[in-house]
């Protein structure tokens, strides 16, 4: 007789992403320490602790005495998993070896925080896409939002005035 699991234990599967999570995240600490930032001005605004992708290229080549290219890669795996971000192009996650800007992420977002998101943070940004489409979401997306609108009905007027002043915030700042 065989004796099955309905969930199967997923900790073996983690355990080895973790560890290498906890040693980039060292490597992100002592870059935040080594590659001094600075304020700069993008469009009409000014944004303190940015660095440029050169710094952060020339820091690692320094530090792990690797070639250009090899600190280009480990520079876009950082940006990949969200410990560094790009502050003008967000759709490209690459580390560009330019003036490009970038900034660290916090520590509370990152990957080994394991944070899950809970029903209101989604509505609220399933409410700011529904803002910005002007109600054209994705079909899944659509399922999400009604459904949501159904279960936090009593909120729901909350969680659209969050979506809206969030939207206005990152439109009046980077528009």
């Amino acid at each position: 007789m065989t004796i099955r699991r309905a969930r199967p234990d997923r900790v073996q599967h983690f355990r080895p992403r973790m560890h290498c999570l906890k040693k980039l995240e060292a490597v992100v600490v002592e870059m935040q320490s080594g590659v001094k930032g600075s304020e700069q001005k993008l469009n009409v605004t000014t944004i303190p602790h940015v660095i440029t992708g050169k710094d952060i290229i020339a820091w690692i080549t320094n530090k792990m005495k690797s070639t250009t290219e090899e600190s280009e890669a480990f520079g876009t795996m950082l940006v990949a998993y969200g410990y560094i971000y790009p502050l003008q192009n967000h759709r490209k996650l690459v580390m560009c070896n330019d003036s490009s800007l970038y900034r660290f992420q916090t520590p509370y977002f990152w990957p080994t925080q394991k944070w899950v998101a809970e029903d209101s943070d989604y509505a609220i940004y399933l409410a700011k896409r529904n803002i910005r489409k002007k109600g054209m979401l994705e079909p899944y997306e659509q399922a999400h939002y009604n459904h949501l609108h159904e279960w936090l009905n009593h909120k729901w007027d909350f969680i659209v005035m969050q979506a809206t002043e969030q939207y206005k915030y990152v439109r009046g700042n980077f528009h």
